[in-house]
Order: structure tokens, then sequence, then C-alpha cells
């Protein structure tokens, strides 16, 4: 008899009642679960993030130098630092604004920027549904018109009017949509030129100036500025979204110890089915130490069972969760599920990190699930286990 056939007659074949033994393929059912739970919630997570950094760093400068407390003179004093190494910037100012949408008025996030049409070319060109070709004055997110009006209008929330002690309204020409495609973005940003907001007396009363850095700052660069001014803060983009990828990460791992704990409870019923089987097949073991099997092969031969189940089962859970991520690059499963929360457009892919954590976890999960039945045989002499149920 061959050593797998000999694992198959102990662990899967009920010889009472000459039929398998359905029970102990739920240990193995239970893991293939557990992988599949493991592996589909950690590559959702896994890929929003790395999606999330993709957009953001798409959108956001990768430093921000703020300049609020800063005297003009070492302003310019930065700026000259920051083109003599060639490193591109812009002077951004962001302010708040009401606009009316839909019948109901919503925050706009407005930013002033000196060379708008210049920030789109270098950063937004490919993102940008330019309504005229150059001397671009005022974009907005994509979603900021319901209409075919190129026409929006804003409301101050800090300038009054005080003939009519009513907050100021700005109507602005629209000449471009950008296509943000990020949180809530598209729904809530705009920009508009220096020169522009100047023209229609846009008085911007925020705290929030800054120079939008859209290159890396080496230590060299940085500590030409910080003589400039020592209490200069800059801030990478990194560091500004620490908070949110810390949560996806926590949320990550989290939602993947769901996956794992099936893996947990499959293995512990793995070793109360294995042990159960080995009792009721004792004599068999007992018989097979008769004509040779001494305890260390027989201890491989729970070994061998149990590494084989638990490769079976990696092998299988790992496909299912291929082929479900191929369904849902079809029919967007999870965004239906989900109700399109995921704003993101995400490709969801198992990573080999994702499948590499889940094996070793598995493997050691189930080795340690081995030792109890392979040392309860141990206990077990070899008279006894002849005697067994005589």
């Amino acid at each position: 008899m061959s050593y797998i056939k000999l694992i198959s007659r102990i662990f899967y074949y009920d010889n009472y009642h000459n039929k398998i033994n359905i029970s102990s393929m739920l240990p193995f059912l239970g893991s293939i679960v557990g992988i599949f739970v493991f592996t589909i919630t950690f590559s959702i997570m896994e890929s929003i993030e790395s999606d999330m950094e993709s957009k953001i760093s798409n959108f956001i400068p990768k430093n921000k130098l703020y300049s609020n407390d800063i005297k003009l003179d070492e302003i310019e004093s930065i700026n000259n630092i920051l083109i003599k190494n060639n490193i591109n910037f812009f002077n951004f100012e962001e302010g708040k604004f009401l606009i009316k949408k839909n019948n109901t008025y919503k925050i706009l996030n407005l930013i002033l920027v000196d060379d708008l049409d210049h920030l789109i070319k270098l950063k937004y060109d490919l993102q940008t549904e330019r309504f005229k070709d150059q001397n671009l004055k005022f974009v907005a997110g994509k979603t900021m018109t319901d209409n075919f009006s190129n026409h929006i209008e804003i409301i101050s929330t800090t300038d009054i009017n005080m003939i009519t002690s009513t907050p100021k309204t700005y109507k602005l020409n629209l000449d471009g949509l950008i296509d943000f495609d990020f949180m809530n973005f598209d729904n809530n940003f705009a920009y508009i030129d220096r020169e522009y907001a100047i023209h229609k007396n846009i008085k911007f009363k925020s705290n929030n100036k800054y120079l939008f850095i859209d290159d890396e700052i080496n230590k060299n660069i940085l500590s030409l500025i910080k003589n400039v001014n020592s209490d200069i803060n800059i801030v990478h983009w990194k560091e500004e979204y620490t908070n949110l990828f810390n949560s996806i990460i926590v949320e990550k791992y989290l939602y993947s110890l769901f996956g794992l704990f099936i893996i947990l409870i499959s293995n512990f019923t793995f070793i109360i089915i294995t042990s159960s089987t080995l009792l009721n097949k004792i004599k068999v073991l007992g018989i097979l130490q008769v004509i040779g099997f001494n305890k260390y092969i027989i201890n491989n031969l729970i070994l061998s069972f149990s590494l084989f189940q638990n490769f079976l089962s990696l092998i299988i859970g790992i496909l299912l969760s291929k082929i479900f991520f191929m369904i849902n690059f079809q029919y967007d499963i999870i965004g239906k599920i989900f109700n399109n929360v995921f704003l993101i457009d995400t490709i969801f892919n198992l990573s080999f990190k994702n499948i590499i954590l889940v094996s070793i976890f598995s493997f050691i999960s189930i080795i340690l699930a081995s030792f109890f039945p392979i040392m309860m045989i141990k206990n077990v002499n070899i008279k006894d286990k002849l005697n067994y149920l005589n």
C-alpha cells in the first residue's frame, strides 16, 4: 500500500460504515474558507491603500512649506533658493466659500494660485478638461456644475456687503473642470488665479498660506531654508496623511484577523477530529507498529496528513480568491456589495506578500495543531493499542 493511500485510509475512511468520513473534511473546508476570507479582505484593503497613495501623490504637493508667520523678505529668500535649485513651487492660499448646488449650499475649498495655467500644465494637465486653450483663470472639480453653464456663483464666508449686510457673491467664468476622482475633491475643490481673484475683488482672509512644492527637498536645500528661518514648517504629503494611512493599515489587519480566526477554529477542529479518528483506529496503529512501523513513522504519517491537507487548502483558497477577483473585474461585485462606497477606481489583485503571510500563519498553526494527536498516540504503548476496545 502506498504512503498516500495509507494516509487516506487512516484519516478519511470510516471502516465501521465502509465509507468516506465526511467529518474529517471539515477542518480542510474551514481552512479553505479562512484562507479565502483572509486573502480577499487583506487584498482589498491593501489595494485601496496603494490606490489612495497613488491618487494623493498625483494631486497633493510632495511638500508644503507653511508661510503664515514668515516675513515677506524671508519668503523671497526661500523662493530664490527653490528657483536656483530648479524646484517647482507655487504660492497657495486656501479659503472657504459657499456654493449653491441643487438648492443646497455646500462648502467650497477655493485655492488661490499665482499662475494657475502653469500649475494645470505641470500637475493636472491630463485630468483637466479645458474650455479654452490657454490662460486658465478658474477651474473646479468635475461635479461642481450640474448644467451646461460655464459660470459658478460663490458666496464669501468672511466678506460682507456693507450696503445690504449680506455676504458678498461672485460670479466666476469657469475655464475648465478637473477630474480628481478622489474622495470628495470633485464636489468641493476649485482653483483661481491670483490676478483673476484681484479683478473680481475676491478677498481671502484665511491663515492657510503655503508654498506648493512639487519636488522632493534634500537635506542640503532643507538646511538652506532653515538658515533663513529655523522655525519654518515643511510637511511632506505622507506626514500630512499619516492618520489616514495608519487607520487603513489598522483596518486592513483587523478585517484580515477574521480570516485568521476561521483558520484557527479549523485547526482546533482538526485537533478534535484527528484525535477522535486516531482513537477509533488505534488498533490499526498498533498493527502497523507490529509489522514494522515505529513511532517515528507513525508521527510522520500524522504530520504528513496535516501538512498535505494544509497545502491543498492553501492552493484551493488562493485559487478561489484569484477567481473571485477575476469575476469582480468583470462585474464589480465588491462595488455592488458596498453600494459603490469605494470611490477610488481600485483594481484588486493578490500580492505575493499576501500569499506569504497566510501561508506562514497557516503552516505554523497546523504544525502546532498536529502536536496534540502526535503526543496522544505517543503516550499509548503497543499493548494498549492492540487491546483497545477488544
